[in-house]
């Protein structure tokens, strides 16, 4: 399986990251864990041909972990050349896709955008996006990836995502509270091969935060989603340091890829 983490902002957009997106590639099949913009452009980038991403999963509905989904709905639904294209998006409760689709496409009626204007009229009558809502527990089992959501309490629907595919463990923990009071301790049971931890809401270099941190049951750890103000370079030294004898540590930044 590899990572790559197309977006490592935290809220906002920063000069060198963007916001919430990370690209998970397991054989010839491609994923998104959250969809911050411009995932368009990114996807492009990387060379992910869009016949080959299979699904995406938002952990929460704040605006950071999606709003590149506005973009991507609008032109997957209303250019010819994505004919074929079929994409389902996992959201949360409180995810707003219809009324995204309402703000995209006007009435609300399936096809009607695909008229006029720039849009190429297409013979294709069906929707190559479709959504589904999830909650705790299994969301996903597509026989290559099985992924199961953990509530926090970030948000009204924010959740940690544990992914496990080809053998690997991997816990996206999204968005926690500033304590990590809400942190997913269930999802280690068994060891994670990593753990991908947001830096955008705790200061992973205090002690108590540190704490929590040492004696949790993973291979690796790498911080994402971070906010310079809280894991800059200097805090992430003190972290990493701190956390040394217990895992290794690394900080994302836009681009950065492995292979586990």
């Amino acid at each position: 399986m590899k990572i790559t983490f197309l977006g490592t902002s935290h809220g906002i957009t920063e000069p060198d990251r963007f916001t919430s997106s990370t690209l998970l590639t397991v054989g010839d099949k491609n994923y998104l864990i959250d969809a911050g913009a411009p995932i368009m452009k990114l996807l492009q980038v990387y060379g992910v041909k869009f016949n080959t991403l299979s699904d995406i999963f938002i952990t929460h509905s704040h605006a950071d972990h999606y709003l590149g989904l506005v973009e991507f709905v609008n032109q997957m639904e209303s250019f010819k050349q994505f004919e074929g294209v079929s994409v389902k998006i996992h959201g949360p409760e409180l995810f707003p896709y219809d009324e995204m689709r309402a703000f995209l496409f006007g009435d609300g009626s399936l096809m009607s955008h695909k008229l006029g204007g720039n849009r190429h009229e297409t013979n294709d009558t069906s929707s190559r996006i479709s959504f589904e809502r999830y909650a705790e527990g299994e969301i996903f089992n597509d026989g290559t990836l099985k992924i199961t959501a953990y509530k926090t309490r970030h948000f009204a629907d924010s959740h940690s995502l544990l992914i496990e595919a080809e053998g690997k463990r991997i816990l996206f923990t999204g968005d926690l509270r500033h304590d990590l009071l809400d942190f997913p301790y269930a999802a280690l049971d068994t060891a994670a091969d990593l753990i991908v931890m947001e830096g955008a809401h705790a200061k992973l270099s205090t002690e108590p935060i540190l704490n929590i941190l040492k004696p949790l049951n993973t291979k690796r750890m790498i911080v994402n989603h971070i906010y310079p103000g809280f894991n800059g370079d200097e805090q992430m030294k003190v972290t990493i340091s701190a956390l040394t004898e217990s895992y290794p540590v690394t900080a994302a930044y836009d681009g950065y890829s492995i292979e586990i």
